[in-house]
C-alpha cells in the first residue's frame, strides 16, 4: 500500500511538472524586451498599472492581428513624450508616429510632423516608446493630435502595390486621438477624445524629368508628385502637408554612391506654382502644385509612359511637392536626388460645401528610380556618352600601343605554345591505341 501511495505522489508531481513546463513554454513565445541603453526608464507594465482601471486581460495575444494601437501617452520631467502601444500579435515594433501640437484660433490643427519612435521596453503585447527629437511645450495644457502610427512593411502579411514600381516602406495604422495633458497642482492629468481623420485609399508616387541644358552636358529638373484618392469626397483641395526623405546620388563608371538621408517636411497650397530652370535654348516649364488628375494627364499626356498613366488614372488628385536637380555629363557621369518614404500628413479640403482640415492616414511609399516621362534628350546624351567613351578608349589604346605591343606579343606566344602542347596531347591520346595495335602485328 505504501508503494502505491508513493507512486501516486510521483505521478502527481510529474503531472504538475508537465503542466508547468507547457505553461512556461507558452509564455516564452510572448517576447519581453528592454533596451540595454534605457535601463533608467521604468517598464511599460509598471507605468500602466498605476492606472486603477488598467487590466492586462484587455490586451491579449492575437497572432493574426498585425495592427498597432496607441493606448496611452505620458510626459516626463525631462520634457520627453512617451507612447504606449498595444500590438496584438506581439511581433512588430513601431517605427514612427504622426501628430500635431499646433492649432489655430478655430482649433484646427496643422503643422503635422512624422517623428521617429525608440522602443524602451516591451512586455508581451504592450510596448513603451519615446518620441525622438521632440520636446514638450511649457503650456499649462499641451495637446497632441495623433493621426497614425507606423511599423515596417512585412511582405508576408501586407498587401504590396499592384506592380507599378512603388514600394511601401512603412504601414500606417489609424489612431485618431486628440490627447490633452494638463499640469495642475504639480500633477499631470491626461485625457483624450477621438477625432476624425482622412485615409489614402489609392496612391502612386513618381516624378517627371524636364530637360534643360546644352550639348554633351545637361542640367534637368525632376518634378516629384503624388497621385492619390481618399475615403472622403474632395471637391476642392486647398492645402497639404507632406513628409518625405531624400538623399543625393552620384553614378560614375557604373558605380552609384548615395549620400545621407535627410528628413523633409513641406506644406503646399492650391495657389502655389513651380517652375523648372529656364534656358535660352530650351523650354521653361511651370505647373500648379495642386492639380486634379485629369488636368495633370492633359498637360503631360504626350510624355507619360503607359504604366504611370494607368496608375495615375486610378487617382483623383495630384500633389507636385518638390523639385530636385538632375545633371548628366558624358565625362562626369550622373548626379540626382532620390526621394523616398513619401507620406501625406494633412489635407485641407472642401466636401459638399463644408471645409475640413484633417490629419491623413497614409503609408510611406517610395516610387521607382526612373522618370515617368519619355526623355529623348537624356537617351540621346547617354548614347553620345557611350560613343565618346568607346572612342576615348580606342584613342588611349592606340596611344599606348608601343608599350602594350611587346607585352601582348609575349602573352600571345605563350598562349600559342600552350595550345600547341594541348593539341599534341589530344593527338597522342587519340593515336596511342592504334600505335599499340601496330606494334602487336
Amino acid at each position: 500500500m505504501k508503494i502505491k501511495h508513493k507512486l501516486k505522489n510521483m505521478n502527481l508531481l510529474l503531472y504538475i511538472f508537465i503542466i508547468f513546463f507547457c505553461l512556461f513554454s507558452f509564455l516564452s513565445f510572448i517576447p519581453t524586451y528592454t533596451n540595454a541603453d534605457n535601463n533608467e526608464y521604468s517598464k511599460v507594465l509598471d507605468d500602466l498599472k498605476k492606472d486603477e482601471g488598467f487590466n492586462i486581460e484587455d490586451y491579449p495575444l492575437v497572432e493574426d492581428n498585425h495592427s498597432l494601437q496607441v493606448i496611452q501617452i505620458a510626459e516626463s520631467n525631462d520634457k520627453e513624450l512617451f507612447i504606449y502601444v498595444y500590438q496584438p500579435s506581439a511581433k512588430y515594433i513601431a517605427t514612427s508616429i504622426d501628430f500635431s501640437t499646433t492649432y489655430d484660433e478655430d482649433d484646427n490643427f496643422y503643422d503635422f510632423n512624422n517623428y521617429k519612435l525608440k522602443l524602451l521596453n516591451q512586455e508581451g503585447t504592450l510596448s513603451k516608446y519615446v518620441v525622438e527629437n521632440f520636446s514638450i511645450k511649457d503650456d499649462d495644457i499641451r495637446y497632441y493630435n495623433i493621426t497614425d502610427i507606423y511599423r515596417n512593411f512585412d511582405e508576408t502579411v501586407d498587401e504590396d502595390p499592384s506592380g507599378d514600381g512603388n514600394v511601401t516602406t512603412e504601414v500606417a495604422y489609424e489612431v485618431g486621438q486628440l490627447w490633452s495633458a494638463e499640469t495642475k497642482d504639480n500633477d499631470i492629468k491626461y485625457d483624450y477624445v477621438y477625432v476624425e481623420t482622412i485615409e489614402i485609399v489609392e496612391k502612386y508616387v513618381g516624378f517627371l524629368r524636364y530637360e534643360d541644358g546644352f550639348f554633351l552636358s545637361k542640367n534637368s529638373c525632376d518634378s516629384h508628385y503624388i497621385a492619390f484618392s481618399t475615403d472622403k469626397y474632395i471637391s476642392k483641395l486647398f492645402a497639404a502637408e507632406i513628409y518625405y526623405t531624400q538623399r543625393t546620388a552620384t553614378r560614375v563608371l557604373g558605380q552609384t554612391v548615395y549620400g545621407e538621408y535627410v528628413d523633409k517636411h513641406i506644406e503646399i497650397e492650391y495657389k502655389d506654382v513651380a517652375n523648372s530652370t529656364s534656358n535660352l535654348l530650351f523650354k521653361n516649364y511651370s505647373w500648379d502644385r495642386i492639380q486634379k488628375t485629369s488636368d495633370f494627364i492633359s498637360d503631360e499626356n504626350d510624355k507619360l509612359d503607359d504604366s504611370a498613366k494607368e496608375s495615375i488614372e486610378k487617382c483623383s488628385w495630384i500633389l507636385r511637392f518638390a523639385e530636385t536637380p538632375y545633371f548628366f555629363g558624358t565625362a562626369s557621369g550622373e548626379s540626382w536626388t532620390r526621394v523616398e518614404n513619401v507620406s501625406i500628413l494633412r489635407l485641407k479640403f472642401e466636401s459638399f460645401g463644408i471645409t475640413f482640415d484633417l490629419g491623413v492616414v497614409d503609408n510611406k511609399t517610395t516610387g521607382k528610380s526612373t522618370p515617368d516621362n519619355v526623355n529623348w534628350w537624356e537617351t540621346f546624351f547617354k548614347a553620345v556618352g557611350i560613343v565618346l567613351g568607346c572612342l576615348g578608349f580606342l584613342i588611349l589604346f592606340i596611344f599606348l600601343w608601343p608599350f602594350i605591343s611587346p607585352v601582348l606579343s609575349v602573352i600571345i606566344k605563350f598562349l600559342l605554345n600552350c595550345l600547341k602542347y594541348i593539341f599534341k596531347g589530344i593527338w597522342w591520346v587519340i593515336t596511342a591505341p592504334f600505335s599499340v595495335f601496330n606494334n602487336d602485328d
